[in-house]
């Protein structure tokens, strides 16, 4: 017997593509981690990602990449499962159109995306991110999110971290929201925070619970 056949969790390291030939070793992955080193990609040079969405049993998946690279999703389709509930992104500088393409996943629950957005300005389509729960934003150069009505109507949970630059968070998140994590952020986005949390204790008649973590 294989015993390959039988593997849930996989960390790959990684100087190449996603290989479809090794994944298909492994088809009942639940969750599968992937780095990519120095020699992977550069900014003049865009890795592009081959598609993993025959990983049908596949819930949870971390890319991580080399600070200074830049890469792209395939264009005519979503790479991902569509059953993916827990995605981690770390220094991926995914581009917008991209992460329209995650928004749409229709099972994600959790995101985290650590200095993984392509410039300073984060746009999120409309009706984006229906079922997420979770969302942990690290990352110095934000300076907007951009959202509508429309999205994040599951979320719960809003971790901020290393914010230097963002000032404002959607009011309209208060709608959804039990919990705003800061840390290490400016004294501005602390204070939209607060702002943030009034609306909610208006409208919901409960009140938004703010968590500011000390520097370590």
């Amino acid at each position: 017997m294989d015993d390959r056949k039988n593997l849930q969790t996989l960390s790959w390291a990684s100087s190449t593509l996603y290989e479809k030939e090794a994944y298909c070793n492994f088809p009942d992955l639940r969750k599968l981690k992937i780095f990519y080193g120095a020699g992977s990609c550069s900014n003049n040079n865009p890795l592009m990602l081959d598609s993993i969405d025959y990983l049908e049993k596949l819930e949870k998946l971390t890319i991580s990449v080399f600070v200074g690279c830049t890469i792209t999703l395939p264009s005519e389709q979503c790479m991902f499962p569509l059953q993916l509930k827990k995605l981690r992104l770390s220094g991926t500088n995914l581009r917008s159109w991209d992460l329209i393409v995650i928004s749409m996943l229709p099972q994600l629950e959790v995101l985290k995306l650590k200095n993984a957005i392509h410039g300073n300005i984060w746009e999120v389509d409309k009706g984006g991110f229906n079922k997420l729960r979770f969302l942990l934003i690290e990352d110095r150069k934000l300076e907007q999110l951009r959202t509508y009505l429309s999205c994040f109507k599951c979320l719960e949970r809003l971790v901020l971290r290393l914010c230097c630059c963002l000032e404002e968070i959607p009011w309209f998140l208060a709608f959804h929201l039990q919990s705003i994590e800061l840390e290490r952020c400016y004294p501005s986005l602390i204070e939209a925070a607060m702002q943030i949390r009034e609306p909610g204790k208006k409208i919901l008649k409960r009140r938004i619970e703010i968590i500011i973590r000390p520097e370590t």
